[in-house]
């Protein structure tokens, strides 16, 4: 049961990956579904209580990074975004990282985001510099074949 949920899983956010790829936006139907999918991973992982405080203690996580990231967008690079988080990064990308917070204990989650960033960062500028496009990072898409991996090797499918 529980590998099955995960290759649904795999499949919903394949369908997130193809969109911001292809459109630099996802649905929130498939949001819905990847979350949903994840959560209910979470539960048969470990119960309710602690899939709970598993999503509490990551999404505490979540809002300080984003609060760093309006700090860093409204105050240090205000001429360049115009003072605007919107103009720096979409509300997909915002969403999509709290869907993630049922499957991982904190540190793996801290270890996840930084090793997802940074590969989407490495990614996004040798794809820039072989390309010549000034082009944003598909975060979603970019974590998402993170998240894909890691699954996989996790999971030995």
């Amino acid at each position: 049961m529980n590998l099955l949920l995960h290759l649904a899983s795999l499949v919903a956010l394949g369908g997130l990956i193809v969109s911001d790829f292809r459109r630099r936006e996802i649905g929130v139907g498939g949001l819905i579904l990847f979350g949903g999918l994840n959560i209910t991973i979470g539960w048969l992982q470990c119960g309710w209580p602690w899939v709970g405080f598993r999503m509490a203690l990551n999404l505490v996580l979540l809002g300080l990074l984003y609060l760093l990231l309006w700090f860093y967008v409204g105050v240090i690079r205000r001429r360049v975004y115009g003072g605007s988080l919107w103009r720096a990064v979409g509300a997909g990308d915002l969403l999509f990282l709290p869907v993630f917070s049922p499957l991982f204990e904190l540190q793996e989650f801290v270890l996840f985001l930084t090793a997802a960033f940074i590969l989407s960062l490495a990614g996004w500028l040798l794809y820039r510099w072989i390309s010549k496009l000034r082009t944003t990072i598909p975060l979603v898409g970019t974590v998402g074949i993170c998240w894909s991996m890691y699954s996989f090797f996790n999971l030995q499918l």
